[in-house]
């Protein structure tokens, strides 16, 4: 019996260790489209820091487990139960689909080299490697963003740090205001913060692949800005969407 897995995340590793524990003799194929082996996620910003390499944050994997790395999955053939690779394609006898989720960005940066993501290693680094003198900007005041912020924080790089918030919030909007003030006065403590509520992205204009300036809402104008965004996240499951039922993620049965 083969199974793949397609996706190479936390949610991956762990249903390839169970099944291969209950059943080893189950033949287990994982379909990453990342260049790294699974790792937890939760220590992005250790990447980010340089507190910790890849190899540090992987997750144990069972021995029988194979895995193809830079294979992002494009399409699935139910009715020939095989998968289609850029560079390949695979067969299955079960097909488990475990991408989880993409970042939402508020507008596209494929291009732009100052502006990225937080949702990979890969992002952690270009993150890590070009914000020096830079004045960075995080869009998105959510647990992510906030833990982003901490970390820029021990860093010595950033020349500033702007956290925008679209509300009068940080964390949650049903956080308490007394808890956000607390919360705002720590980070403020360092110079180099700049906490922007009720604002947003007015005008980030690109030449040369590069954001030159972001002018807010409230008028503020930031030059050499890096543009984070952590705005949330969406289902990763694009490529599904002409095999298998998908409303605003992949529509399951009461056993998966």
């Amino acid at each position: 019996m083969r199974v793949v897995i397609i996706g190479g995340g936390i949610a991956a590793a762990y249903i390839a260790n169970n099944l291969l524990d209950k059943v080893p003799e189950t033949d287990v194929l994982i379909l990453s489209k990342e260049p790294y082996k699974p790792y937890d996620r939760i220590h992005l910003c250790s990447l980010m820091s340089g507190h910790a390499t890849v190899d540090q944050i992987c997750l144990e994997l069972h021995p029988k487990a194979r895995m193809e790395l830079e294979q992002e999955v494009l399409s699935i053939d139910k009715k020939e139960k095989r998968v289609f690779t850029k560079n390949g394609a695979y067969s299955y006898d079960y097909l488990i689909i475990a991408t989880g989720s993409k970042p939402q960005e508020l507008f596209d940066i494929s291009n732009v080299s100052n502006a990225a993501t937080f949702r990979s290693a890969d992002d952690s680094f270009r993150i890590r490697d070009n914000i020096a003198g830079k004045n960075v900007v995080i869009m998105g005041v959510g647990p992510i963003g906030l833990e982003m912020l901490d970390t820029l924080m021990g860093m010595n790089t950033p020349k500033g740090i702007h956290l925008v918030s679209r509300g009068s919030h940080i964390y949650g909007k049903d956080l308490d205001p007394t808890a956000i003030a607390l919360m705002d006065s720590f980070f403020r403590r360092d110079e180099r913060v700049h906490m922007l509520y009720h604002d947003g992205i007015k005008e980030a204009p690109v030449a040369n692949g590069e954001i030159t300036k972001i002018v807010m809402n409230s008028g503020k104008v930031i030059e050499d800005p890096f543009l984070i965004f952590g705005v949330g996240i969406a289902p990763n499951v694009a490529f599904a969407k002409e095999a298998v039922q998908i409303d605003k993620g992949i529509i399951v049965d009461d056993t998966m």
